[in-house]
């Protein structure tokens, strides 16, 4: 999602600075109101989505209430909210790309599409592994957005194994299991971050 927004944010449209700090504006927005402003737009009676849908006859659901979307809700809001970041990423790494690529390619005859995949893509594949890499380790950290919205309920739906580990630590007070789980959590990173790099070989490519 974030690379399709990066390509048409640098196609040179007008107010292009506006577009990119309204999709920037959630990544440095304090998480607490975030997830304050996502739980009063899930709320099953007054929120705006479940209001939408009783416009079209469409009886809502508890988004946050029961297990079956809990999860898809706070994944929506933490895709949402992390957007921004990797956008500005994408567009970083795609405005490093000489220009010269691209022109030789419409000398050859070369579309948009065939210009996006067999230039931008493998010229943007570093900037996709970074992403990639340090996505997968923000992904198993994921602890204030749950936490603030669900609690990591309802039962257990929405619970991470950060959540697990700070119930462990500071309501059960089982210091040393909740080490344990620290240290499982850190061989896991470095596990799933060593096979993004042994892989990362195989299509990551430079100039």
């Amino acid at each position: 999602m974030s690379l399709f927004f990066a390509v048409l944010l640098n196609q040179g449209i007008r107010g292009q600075l506006v577009y990119r700090a309204i999709y920037f504006v959630p990544v440095v927005a304090p998480t607490v109101a975030l997830a304050l402003l996502w739980g009063y737009l899930y709320a099953p009676n007054f929120g705006l989505f479940n209001s939408l849908l009783r416009l079209i006859g469409i009886q809502g659901p508890n988004w946050l209430g029961t297990s079956k979307w809990a999860l898809p809700s706070v994944m929506f809001e933490a895709i949402w909210a992390g957007l921004g970041f990797t956008i500005v990423i994408f567009l970083a790494g795609m405005q490093g790309i000489s220009q010269e690529y691209y022109e030789a390619a419409e000398i050859d005859g070369a579309n948009f599409m065939q210009k996006f995949f067999f230039i931008t893509m493998p010229l943007l594949s570093p900037t996709t592994f970074f992403i990639l890499v340090t996505g997968v380790i923000g992904a198993v950290q994921v602890f204030d957005l749950p936490y603030i919205m669900t609690g990591g309920g309802p039962a257990n739906a929405t619970q991470t194994v950060m959540m697990y580990l700070y119930a462990l630590a500071f309501r059960l007070q089982k210091m040393g299991l909740a080490a344990a789980v620290g240290y499982i959590l850190f061989i896991v990173i470095m596990t799933l971050t060593f096979f993004n790099f042994k892989v990362g070989k195989k299509w990551v490519f430079y100039e």
